[in-house]
């Protein structure tokens, strides 16, 4: 088993140590997500953005909180942002593939559901292509 608690305990320190640095946020809040602490997670990656907005992993991490929070909008919305931070990042277009299809399952309007498919189906299309 993987000692999570003592990689955030050791990026804790990290941040104490230099509290302007952004990785060091990133990386306690992914091991904050693997111990299922959203909330702090959600901070960590929060404060990693203020210091540096065009930090594509922290707006990607911040969006798999978001959505493990239900907060479906709010990590559409950051998948979006990573997405004009990089138009080539696959893993941005295969999760808001993912949220936009957990929108429309949630959807109780017609209109807003074939919406939300048909964006889903378009994000896993350029997923695809950026494969090849």
């Amino acid at each position: 088993m993987r000692n999570y608690f003592g990689a955030v305990m050791h990026y804790g320190w990290a941040i104490e140590a230099n509290p302007s640095n952004p990785d060091n946020y990133i990386h306690r809040a992914s091991f904050l997500e693997r111990i299922r602490n959203f909330e702090q997670a959600l901070s960590d990656y929060n404060e990693a953005i203020r210091l540096g907005t065009d930090v594509i992993i922290a707006y990607l991490g911040r969006a798999n909180v978001h959505y493990n929070l239900s907060m479906y909008h709010e990590a559409l919305a950051d998948l979006t942002t990573a997405i004009a931070i990089d138009p080539y990042e696959q893993a941005a277009y295969f999760n808001r593939a993912i949220v936009y299809k957990q929108l429309a399952t949630e959807s109780e309007n017609i209109d807003d559901k074939n919406m939300y498919e048909d964006k889903a189906m378009e994000d896993l299309r350029i997923w695809a292509e950026l494969q090849e």
